[in-house]
């Protein structure tokens, strides 16, 4: 039977020990650097927190300088889909690092060119990683605030990195590769869900006509269209317009003219009663 917690996060408190397989990937588009980053041992609390009196700026930059030079290198074998650094405190997660590329092929080139190399005065233990989505890996009572677990806890409590930061490593990163391309599958947020095809903010390039144009250009239509085999009269779409005009023309001056002569006719008053003469 699998390890979970292998198969999850790429480490077991058991190592070799463990009871359960450690299936190894064979290649895999995520490294793991076991316990690259170094903590700054003295101004950490045993729990996983800060000791008392310590500045938080202090760690910060600590951690940013170490989070920079590590992605800045690794960036030079292909491009960098996520990195993430565990703050546990466990001897089989503390300062584990994880370099997620969108490329097995670049995985592997970074593994073979970083064999032999040291960082910080240690030599580096960079394996292949099984780990593929971070979401199951990392500790949701942590993220949450909730953990009472602490720095020993068995799942990743990962270090946070500032949006500043992550913004300039990304934008640096696009200018060495360029935007990467839309898959076939991808679908474009401006484009409408309607079967009129792309819309964009301004689809409705032309205002909806009129009635009165409507018509207008139902009859242009309409003139255009020739039988199979009559040649098209020149002006014969000018003349229906005008035609189709005086006809409305004269049904209002009629409707008009309706109107008056109800008005003029005055209602008949009644006869009076003739009286019959005594007789």
């Amino acid at each position: 039977m699998n390890c979970p917690f292998y198969f999850k996060i790429g480490a077991c408190r058991h190592g070799d020990r463990c009871s359960r397989l450690h299936n190894k990937p064979s290649f895999s588009q995520t490294l793991l650097c076991t316990n690259m980053y170094q903590q700054p041992v003295h101004l950490m609390d045993p729990s996983g927190g800060l000791a008392p009196g310590v500045d938080e700026k202090q760690v910060r930059k600590h951690f940013e300088d170490f989070f920079e030079d590590v992605f800045s290198e690794m960036m030079n074998f292909g491009e960098i889909q996520e990195m993430c650094v565990a703050g546990n405190l466990g001897d089989h997660l503390i300062g584990n690092t994880y370099i997620q590329f969108y490329k097995e092929e670049d995985a592997e080139k970074a593994l073979t060119a970083m064999a032999g190399r040291f960082y910080g005065g240690r030599p580096l233990m960079v394996e292949y990683s099984p780990v593929t989505d971070f979401r199951e890996a990392r500790c949701r009572s942590y993220d949450e605030a909730t953990c009472n677990r602490g720095g020993h806890c068995n799942f990743l409590h990962l270090m946070p990195v500032s949006r500043k930061l992550m913004r300039r490593l990304r934008d640096m990163q696009k200018k060495a590769y360029g935007k990467k391309k839309k898959g076939k599958g991808s679908k474009s947020r401006s484009r409408s869900r309607g079967r009129d095809g792309e819309r964009g903010a301004n689809w409705r390039r032309e205002p909806s006509p009129g009635s009165d144009d409507r018509r207008d250009l139902i009859a242009s239509w309409n003139a255009e269209t020739t039988v199979e085999g009559a040649e098209p009269t020149e002006g014969g779409a000018d003349k229906e317009k005008k035609e189709k005009r005086r006809s409305r023309s004269r049904s209002r001056s009629r409707s008009r003219s309706r109107g008056r002569d109800k008005k003029d006719e005055k209602p008949a008053e009644p006869a009076a009663a003739t009286e019959e003469p005594a007789k």
